[in-house]
């Protein structure tokens, strides 16, 4: 009984483990190829169901009432300004599609993922919910228009509004309806992870060729992907230190100017544009997931020592 009792728990830690799902998730995919049939409207369904409770914990209301002017500021300029210079900076070095794929990396608001990290890091999380709920409804209009100046001509505009108002409209008002329902954490990350793990496999294993293809491409890919995501956190958080900023708020500011929600991205570049598209995205997601990882270890393991 105990045995069994140990082996639910293990499956539980596993997941409630955000980076453990994901890295399953993309092991699989690569390793299998990705679902037989439907492989794409899983990925999508998932995705979908993962936003939805992902943004339930987002309060219009409180975005307006408890919103600090200076932090959404912060936020707006840190990911919205600063990290898309950087990733469009690096994606011109790249010809198509790799060129289209980091402007629609640029586009997409940040991973919802930036709460749970910035509670494991003991910053500011109800700023850093607020700050979200922002960009998130700032992305609405920001997120097609900037893919229509960048990619106007190679798309058409129609599917970029569609893809926008599928996975960030939709699930922002069907999250409405889940807050009724008063979910716990445990029981919002044990839906979303699981989702997130379906999404991995749907889409590596969909672009599974595109990554293997070329060891040189793929090894340039991810030491600029690795600037781009380490690089940008690290420069805000160092700058936040030298001004003696509020550390509970330069957290999530690091965060924000490093975490895209590249499942997201994922799928919008993978529904609009050819395969190598999407490479860039499961590169970033591998190297957000091990940032994500280490954190989640670093700090229980000093719990673990502190208790």
């Amino acid at each position: 009984m105990k045995i069994q009792t140990k082996g639910i728990r293990f499956i539980q830690k596993i997941i409630l483990s955000f980076s453990v799902m994901v890295a399953l998730g993309i092991i699989l995919g690569l390793l299998s190829g990705g679902f037989p049939r439907f492989g794409s409207e899983i990925g999508t369904i998932a995705l979908f169901i993962a936003m939805t409770f992902s943004l339930q914990q987002i309060s219009i209301r409180k975005t307006i009432q408890e919103a600090s002017k200076q932090m959404m500021l912060l936020s707006f300029i840190v990911h919205f300004i600063l990290l898309p210079v950087v990733i469009l900076f690096f994606g011109s070095f790249f010809s198509s599609p790799l060129w289209e794929g980091f402007v629609v990396m640029a586009a997409v608001p940040p991973a919802v993922a930036v709460v749970p990290v910035t509670k494991i890091l003991r910053g500011n999380v109800q700023q850093t919910i607020v700050s979200l709920s922002f960009l998130y409804l700032v992305a609405l209009v920001l997120t097609p228009v900037f893919l229509l100046v960048f990619l106007g001509e190679k798309i058409a505009f129609w599917s970029m509004v569609e893809t926008v108002i599928e996975f960030i409209v939709l699930p922002l008002i069907f999250s409405r309806l889940l807050r009724k329902l008063s979910l716990s954490s445990k029981q919002t990350s044990l839906i979303v992870n699981l989702c997130f793990f379906l999404v991995m496999v749907a889409i590596v294993g969909l672009n599974r060729m595109a990554l293997v293809q070329d060891i040189y491409l793929l090894a340039l890919l991810t030491g600029v992907i690795m600037m781009r995501t380490i690089g940008t956190a690290l420069a805000v958080f160092v700058i936040g230190e030298k001004r003696r900023k509020d550390r509970e708020i330069v957290i999530p500011l690091a965060l924000f100017a490093s975490f895209k929600n590249d499942g997201l991205g994922l799928l919008i570049a993978s529904s609009i544009l050819p395969p190598l598209a999407s490479v860039p995205f499961i590169i970033a997601i591998i190297f957000e997931m091990v940032i994500a990882g280490s954190l989640e270890y670093i700090v229980s393991k000093k719990q673990s020592i502190t208790s």
